[in-house]
């Protein structure tokens, strides 16, 4: 009997695997909701000098430990996105659906732009300004106006 009851399954396992050549194919859907962001301004220092050469990030919140302590990290990118001769920047790309964004701005050349400036992290309100085509895609969302950055010198290490 169990000899018997071997050679059963053995033989439906194989006909199971060989069955489904003959499944009419099957429209395969895989995504997850998806919105475009923008946002542009200036970034200066605390006098209201212009910065050049600061990287800008959109920061995605992926990590929230059991403290409630979130860790951003930034969105994919072709190429970075630095500021201007007049600290000016433009950004658009896209992630998950969110009411807001938080952007990261680096300093990447040291004293070269007046200073070495510390990272700082903005997270701003968007409003949806087009609709998106339905499925997974949300739309598009901006942070209304110019926003203005003000970077602080980093401090001493002691």
């Amino acid at each position: 009997m169990n000899k018997f009851l071997k050679l059963l399954l053995v033989f439906l396992g194989i006909r199971a695997f060989a069955s489904c050549d003959s499944l009419p194919p099957a429209k395969v859907e895989y995504g997850v909701p998806y919105a475009s962001y923008e946002i542009k301004g200036r970034v200066t220092d605390a006098d209201g000098n212009p910065i050049k050469g600061i990287k800008v990030d959109m920061l995605s919140e992926y990590d929230v430990d059991s403290a409630g302590n979130i860790t951003l990290y930034p969105f994919y990118s072709e190429e970075d996105v630095l500021t201007d001769e007049s600290g000016r920047f433009h950004v658009r790309n896209g992630d998950f659906p969110s009411d807001s964004l938080s952007v990261g701005f680096s300093d990447i050349d040291g004293a070269e732009n007046g200073g070495e400036f510390a990272t700082k992290v903005i997270t701003k309100a968007v409003e949806q300004v087009e609709e998106g085509s339905g499925n997974w895609d949300k739309g598009v969302f901006v942070v209304p106006g110019e926003v203005e950055v003000v970077m602080d010198l980093k401090k001493e290490e002691e």
